[in-house]
C-alpha cells in the first residue's frame, strides 16, 4: 500500500527542537511518512520556500534572530501559501500567539512542548490540510465543470445559431421572395382578395424575417460584448430613422469597451431599445431624437428621447409594447422609466446594473 508522505519544515534557532522532532517521529520517519527539514531562522526557512521545495506543515518558533516566527507568516501570507502553520512560544507569550493566529496559524505549541500535545497538534494540523487540499480540489473541479459547461452551452448556441440561419430563415426568404414576386404577376393585379393575401403573407413573411435576424443574431455568442450589441443598435437606429426623415444624435462610448455581457442581459437590453426607437419613429411625430449610452464599472445606463408630442400614458390604448419593456427590464433586475409630457417629448430611461 502506498505511504502518503508529508514534508514538514521545522524552524527554530535551538537545535534541540530539530532533535526533538527527529528523536518523537523516528519511526514515520523511517516508514516514510514524514519528512522533515529544518532551518536556524525565518530567513532560511523563506528562502527553502522560494526554492520550489513542497512543505505542507511548518513548525516555527516566534523569536528567533535574523528574521522571527511572525515576520514569516506575513510572507506566507503575502505569498498566499498553502503551508498549514503551527508557531511555537513561550508560555507566557500570549500576546505574539494572538498576532500569529491573525496572521493566519493554524495552532500553536507552548514550550516546553509535550510530547502527547505534540503528536495530537501534528495529526490535527495534517488534518486540517487534508480538509484544505480537498476544498482546493472541489473548487478547482468546481471552477473546470462551469468552464465545459460554459463552453457546451457556447458550442449549442453557435449550432443553433446556423441552423435557424440556415434552414429556417432560407424557407423564409423563400416565401418573401415568392409573395413579392407573386405581387408583380398580371392575374394577381386583377384579384383584389388573391392581391391582399398575397400582399399579408409578403409582410408577415418579411415580419418573421427580421425577427428571426434578431433571435439568430442574440444566440450567436459572438455577438455578446457590448461593442456587437452597440454596433447593432446604432444600426437598428439609423435604418428606421432616416427613413422616417427624423434628425438623430447618437451618443455612444467611442472607445473601445471590453465587456462581454449575459445572454438575458443583452437580448433585453437590445429588445428595450428596439421597441422604444420603433414606438418614437412611429408614434412622436418628433423632428429630432437623441440617442444615448453610458457605461461605468457599476451600470449601463440608456437613453432614448425625443421632442415629439408625447403622451398621456393612461390615454395609450395598446399597452402591449410599454409592459414588454417593464417586463424586460424587471427580468434583468434593472431600473426603468418613460417620462412624456404631451407636446414636450418623451424620455425613455434604462439602468442595468454590472
Amino acid at each position: 500500500m502506498e505511504i502518503k508522505t508529508y514534508n514538514i519544515l521545522v524552524v527554530d534557532d535551538e537545535t534541540d527542537l530539530h532533535n526533538l522532532f527527529k528523536k518523537h517521529f523516528r519511526d514515520l520517519i523511517k516508514q516514510g511518512s514524514l519528512v522533515f527539514e529544518f532551518a536556524s531562522n525565518g530567513k532560511e526557512a523563506l528562502d527553502l520556500i522560494k526554492s520550489n521545495k513542497i512543505f505542507h506543515l511548518l513548525f516555527t518558533d516566534i523569536r528567533m534572530p535574523v528574521m522571527d516566527g511572525l515576520t514569516l507568516l506575513n510572507h506566507l501570507k503575502e505569498m498566499k501559501s498553502e503551508i498549514k502553520t503551527v508557531v511555537i512560544s513561550a508560555y507566557d507569550d500570549i500576546s505574539n500567539i494572538r498576532t500569529a493566529m491573525n496572521r493566519d496559524a493554524f495552532d500553536f505549541l507552548v514550550k516546553p512542548i509535550a510530547l502527547d500535545d505534540l503528536t495530537l497538534t501534528l495529526e490535527k494540523t495534517i488534518r486540517e490540510y487534508e480538509v484544505y487540499i480537498q476544498g482546493i480540489e472541489s473548487a478547482k473541479n468546481l471552477v473546470l465543470a462551469i468552464q465545459e459547461k460554459e463552453e457546451a452551452v457556447h458550442k449549442e448556441r453557435q449550432r443553433l445559431s446556423r441552423d435557424l440561419h440556415d434552414d429556417i430563415g432560407s424557407t423564409l426568404s423563400s416565401i418573401n421572395i415568392i409573395s413579392k414576386m407573386a405581387l408583380k404577376n398580371e392575374v394577381l393585379q386583377n384579384n383584389e382578395q388573391l392581391k391582399s393575401s398575397v400582399e399579408k403573407i409578403s409582410e408577415r413573411s418579411q415580419r418573421l424575417l427580421d425577427n428571426m435576424s434578431d433571435i439568430v443574431w442574440c444566440i450567436n455568442p459572438n455577438n455578446d460584448t457590448l461593442e456587437e450589441i452597440l454596433s447593432r443598435m446604432r444600426s437598428y437606429a439609423t435604418t428606421i430613422l432616416e427613413a422616417k426623415k427624423i434628425d438623430y444624435q447618437i451618443d455612444f462610448p467611442k472607445e473601445y469597451i471590453d465587456l462581454k455581457m449575459r445572454l438575458d442581459f443583452k437580448n433585453n437590453m437590445y429588445l428595450i431599445f428596439k421597441e422604444a426607437v420603433n414606438n418614437l419613429s412611429k408614434y412622436s411625430g418628433c423632428s429630432k431624437a437623441i440617442l444615448s449610452l453610458t457605461f461605468d464599472e457599476k451600470k449601463i445606463h440608456l437613453k432614448i428621447e425625443d421632442n415629439g408630442n408625447g403622451f398621456n400614458k393612461e390615454e395609450v390604448k395598446h399597452q402591449g409594447g410599454l409592459q414588454n419593456m417593464h417586463f424586460r427590464s424587471e427580468e434583468i433586475n434593472a431600473l426603468f422609466s418613460i417620462q412624456s409630457v404631451i407636446g414636450n417629448g418623451t424620455v425613455v430611461e434604462l439602468t442595468i446594473p454590472q
